[in-house]
């Protein structure tokens, strides 16, 4: 039985160097924003009651748990294992931080997005960025899908 690493070595597909690169860019994006969010979980839980869509008690897990969670799936994505569950979180996540944006943003928030742990106020570059994500981690799930049917 092949090793997912080796399986991915061995893809002749014409998209696989772009998977590949698109794996590394979002395994790096993910597990630099948990690194960086990882220092200050307070900080992280003042910036997620900040868009009053949870409740505090909610967003104290959050801010506790989704640096972690951030690091396990960019670390899976960057080490090329459990690829389809690590590219479903990114998904997920960046539907999650979009939505929570684009509400900020429509509703006129003054406030940091919690972004990489840095303050960053929320305007239309960040919904961009956001958007951005999306499609990076919507189109590497689809690759790794289509790259598990053809097996």
């Amino acid at each position: 039985m092949k090793t997912p690493s080796l399986d991915a070595a061995l893809d002749t597909s014409p998209e696989a160097p772009c998977a590949a690169a698109a794996r590394m860019l979002s395994g790096l994006l993910f597990a630099g924003s948990g690194v960086l969010k990882l220092s200050d979980p307070s900080a992280l839980t003042t910036a997620i009651e900040r868009y009053e869509l949870v409740s505090p008690a909610l967003a104290s897990v959050g801010g506790h748990i989704l640096p972690w969670a951030e690091l396990t799936t960019g670390a899976a994505l960057l080490f090329n294992v459990c690829r389809r569950g690590a590219w479903l979180n990114a998904c997920g996540f960046s539907l999650l931080f979009l939505l929570a944006v684009a509400s900020a943003w429509y509703r006129g928030l003054d406030i940091s997005c919690g972004c990489f742990g840095a303050d960053r106020t929320i305007d239309a570059g960040s919904l961009a960025f956001n958007v951005a994500l999306l499609a990076l981690t919507t189109w590497g799930l689809r690759q790794e899908l289509r790259r598990e049917k053809q097996r």
